[in-house]
């Protein structure tokens, strides 16, 4: 749910010391597993996470991550975060937590109502040229976690070849607008190898009419 507050793109790596827990505190988002196990405590229900694998916190629900015991835990935490929230701890010690990315101002026009938010892998094979432009009818952040790749946006090619999802890119489509608003984007993949993005996606929730 989306109110009146202004809310951000955040994102995070998290580390865990092996069989060590971690109290997460935080606004909304997805953990997204990266590297060894991650047992998650959500209230009454228990989940293991294995690399590829994410879950949904929800703001205000009391949640624990514990790294399993054969080696560190290192997961990605992406949040939709109010101003207020942006700068408050989250995963507390031992973990160890590194701010990647923050939307510099709040993500634009997302008008009040009940948004989902989505996490999505997607695999480009080597030397993919572009896809099709598209449209996105609210906001995604997107962090390349292997190989590398470039965003054309609005027909005009984003210099931003990362690897190893050593930053992020942003891409925003206001809400409600018309096409012709939005922010136009594709993406290539400049890799010899396959290259893997993830794609962190808010997007009104559809009102069914019948």
């Amino acid at each position: 749910m989306v109110g009146d507050t202004p809310v951000h793109f955040k994102a995070v790596r998290v580390t865990i010391p092996s069989g060590a827990s971690s109290s997460v505190s935080s606004a909304s988002g997805i953990v997204y597993q990266v590297s060894g196990s991650t047992e998650v405590s959500l209230g009454a229900e228990v989940r293991t996470l294995s690399p590829g694998e994410g879950v949904f916190i929800a703001s205000g629900i009391a949640a624990t991550l514990k790294a399993g015991d054969g080696g560190p835990s290192t997961v990605l935490h992406f949040l939709l975060a109010p101003t207020a929230d942006l700068d408050k701890p989250l995963e507390a010690p031992p973990a160890v937590v590194q701010e990647l990315y923050r939307t510099a101002a709040p993500v634009p026009a997302l008008k009040p109502g009940r948004y989902d938010l989505n996490l999505t892998r997607v695999t480009f094979p080597a030397q993919m040229p572009s896809n099709p432009p598209h449209h996105r009818s609210g906001a995604a952040l997107y962090y390349i976690i292997s190989g590398t790749g470039a965003n054309t946006v609005e027909g005009k090619l984003a210099a931003r070849h990362q690897v190893l999802g050593s930053t992020s890119r942003l891409v925003l489509c206001i809400s409600g607008e018309t096409r012709a608003r939005c922010r136009s984007h594709s993406w290539r993949s400049t890799s010899t190898r396959k290259a893997w993005l993830l794609s962190f996606l808010v997007r009104l929730r559809k009102v069914s009419n019948a």
